[in-house]
């Protein structure tokens, strides 16, 4: 071993303490650029990090907005086909009611009143022979139409509420009763 004594231990010395001080500044800009990689790269992950709840935050209120304007446009089409059913139903009614009407003024009525008329003539003709006579000989069409009217078959519009109408069964069952 080499046992350096007099100027050649103070140059030994001198390039162990140079070179240890180069070390520890070299780890020191080592270490600080370093730091400065990892605060710079957990400043942008923090950024990234933004960005993508900024993004998620605005994927969602698209979503939702059009969830909604799904759920207006599916309300609006129900609405307007319960409006139609109903629509279709009232016209039902309506008809079913004409019907009834022109038979009622046209058949029932008139058969009523002379089934009356005839009821009571008849009453009348039994009490005389001669007049219960002419009263059988009597032309019935001519004299009591309504009597001897035939009643056309009716035919409804048939419509059924509870297949055909179930929002409102739903809302208030004793609506249709």
């Amino acid at each position: 071993m080499n046992d350096y004594t007099g100027v050649w231990k103070l140059l030994y010395d001198w390039q162990t303490i140079v070179a240890g001080a180069l070390a520890i500044l070299a780890a020191a800009i080592g270490g600080w650029m370093a730091y400065r990689a990892g605060s710079v790269q957990a400043k942008a992950t923090r950024i990234a990090a933004d960005l993508q709840v900024e993004a998620s935050n605005a994927q969602l209120a698209h979503l939702k907005a059009e969830k909604e304007e799904a759920d207006r446009r599916a309300a609006n089409d129900r609405k307007t086909r319960e409006i139609q059913q109903i629509n279709i139903a009232i016209s039902a009614l309506g008809y079913n009611l004409e019907v009834l009407q022109h038979i009622a003024h046209q058949y029932i009525i008139p058969h009523h009143t002379d089934c009356h008329r005839v009821y009571t003539d008849l009453r009348n003709a039994i009490k005389d022979p001669v007049t219960a006579a002419q009263f059988a000989a009597t032309i019935f069409p001519a004299i009591y139409p309504g009597f001897v009217m035939i009643c056309p078959d009716v035919h409804f519009m048939e419509w059924d509420f509870f297949e055909k109408l179930p929002f409102i069964v739903e809302k208030d069952p004793e609506l249709l009763k």
